[in-house]
Formats: C-alpha cells, sequence, structure tokens
C-alpha cells in the first residue's frame, strides 16, 4: 500500500534558465511527509541535471534520476516506475506551482476521486491568461469524455489533472510517441474514471516558450496529430459516449494551415 499521498513526476530536459524556479515553487509549498518530487533528468547536455542534484542534497523528498536522452514519454515512465504516491501529478519543467498547489490538492484529495482537474493560467509573451476550464465540480464521466472530446477548455495536457496511481498500474506512456504522448494515454483512461473532481481555482503557471516542442511544428507531427485526434474520436463513440467532432477538426484544421507544416521535419533529440 502506497503511504507517500502525491508522487510529483518531473521530464527534465535542457531547462537550465527554469528549472530552479519550478522546484523552488514546489519545495516550499509541499509538505515533505506526504509528497515526494521525482525529477527525471533525461540526457541534459546543460546544467539542469547538477540544479536537481542540489536539490536532492537539500531535501529529503526530492529524488533525481539520470538517464540517457529517450523522449519525454520514456522520462514520464521512468518517473511512474519510481513513483511511491497514491496519486500521481505532472509539471512541466519550465512551469511552476502556486503557493496553495499542494495545500489545495490535497484538501481536494479527502474525497477520493480518481481524477482531479484545475484551472492555471497560461503565461505567454509577458501575458498572463486565466484558463478556466468551466466544468461542474464533480462532473460525470460522460461530462468529461464530451470536454475531452472538444479539445477546447479541457485539453488533454497532463499538468492540471492529479490521477490515481493503479490507473497507471497496467499502462504507460507510448514510447514511440514523439508527440501528444499525454492525449493518447488519456484517451483510454478516460473511460475508467468513476469519480472526477473539479476545482476551479488557478494553481498553476504554464509557461508557453516559442522553444519548445510543442511549437516545433511539422508536416509530419501535424499529420500525426490529426489522425490521434480521429482516433480519439472513433474510440469515444465506438463505446457509445457522445464526442465532438471539433476536436479532430480543429487537428486537420492545424494540419492544413500550419505555417510550418510544409517545411522539411526536425530532427529530434
Amino acid at each position: 500500500m502506497n503511504t507517500t499521498l502525491l508522487s510529483i513526476i518531473i521530464p527534465v530536459y535542457n531547462v537550465e534558465p527554469y528549472i530552479n524556479k519550478c522546484l523552488g515553487s514546489l519545495t516550499h509549498c509541499i509538505d515533505s511527509n506526504q509528497a515526494e518530487i521525482i525529477c527525471i533528468d533525461d540526457g541534459s547536455t546543460d546544467q539542469s541535471g547538477k540544479i536537481c542534484d542540489v536539490y536532492q542534497g537539500k531535501y529529503t523528498n526530492v529524488k533525481v534520476i539520470h538517464q540517457k536522452n529517450q523522449g519525454v514519454a520514456a522520462a514520464r515512465n521512468t518517473g511512474l516506475c519510481h513513483a511511491k504516491g497514491e496519486y500521481i501529478a505532472w509539471v512541466d519543467s519550465d512551469d511552476y506551482v502556486s503557493f496553495n498547489w499542494f495545500r489545495t490538492i490535497k484538501e481536494n484529495l479527502k474525497t477520493r476521486p480518481d481524477l482531479l482537474i484545475f484551472d492555471y493560467t497560461l503565461k505567454k509573451q509577458e501575458k498572463d491568461i486565466r484558463w478556466n476550464l468551466g466544468l461542474s465540480s464533480e462532473p460525470t464521466r460522460e461530462e468529461f469524455i464530451y470536454a475531452l472530446s472538444c479539445d477546447s477548455r479541457v485539453t488533454s495536457i497532463l499538468m492540471n489533472k492529479v490521477i490515481r496511481y493503479e490507473f497507471f498500474k497496467e499502462r504507460r506512456f507510448d514510447e514511440k510517441d514523439v508527440i501528444l504522448e499525454d492525449y493518447h494515454l488519456l484517451t483510454y483512461m478516460a473511460p475508467e474514471f468513476k469519480r472526477i473532481k473539479y476545482i476551479s481555482k488557478s494553481l498553476y503557471f504554464y509557461v508557453q516558450r516559442e522553444n519548445s516542442l510543442v511549437h516545433a511544428v511539422n508536416l509530419n507531427k501535424s499529420k500525426l496529430s490529426a489522425e490521434i485526434a480521429y482516433h480519439r474520436y472513433r474510440y469515444f463513440t465506438s463505446l457509445g459516449y457522445q464526442a465532438n467532432r471539433n476536436g479532430f477538426l480543429s487537428m486537420c484544421l492545424w494540419f492544413c494551415l500550419s505555417p510550418n507544416a510544409y517545411k522539411k521535419p526536425y530532427e529530434e533529440s
């Protein structure tokens, strides 16, 4: 039986300018007896891994695993292999959390939901945009799946979701996925969630950098995104759930209109 309430998994790759703020925000707000921070240094070539090691030496609940570069899906899987928490939370290494992130999550996990989801703030070019999901406080599985299929307010990013560890016991991220590894996994998990809780508070700061992986758009990635979105729509409807076509149609439009879609693919790291 897991004795730690929360395992926070952070894939780390060449984020030297940002990782201090990320880890600082976490270590200042969490209870070391109830949460662990697992940093997966995925073959960083800058000082990111060494900065993580400093935090490991200073805080007993920080664990650092160094591995050769294998991609974000593999890093997430490594984190899951080392996690001891009853719940899993995800933080991106160039983002940071609010001062009441852990306290609010801990309070809302008392009702033992399968999925806890909350609002966040998008930080984009000096602008702060509050991302309000607009769900009911305890959405049904059907409501959540429909909102997820719209891929509008409710998206498949993991950093605003806390998921019970048992849902990862028989499932891992597909390490062949170069993009949308979270999208794929959440598609198959969503029909299994029985109890969902939504917090209408912004607890997370999502920093959108121009050179981040999500902006590295090319023809292959755009096409793959559209195919994955179409598969989600077909999967949800095959199970009898109401799904919105707008999710995959918007991906198709992105594929057709992206200014980078017809450039040669970038080399994968």
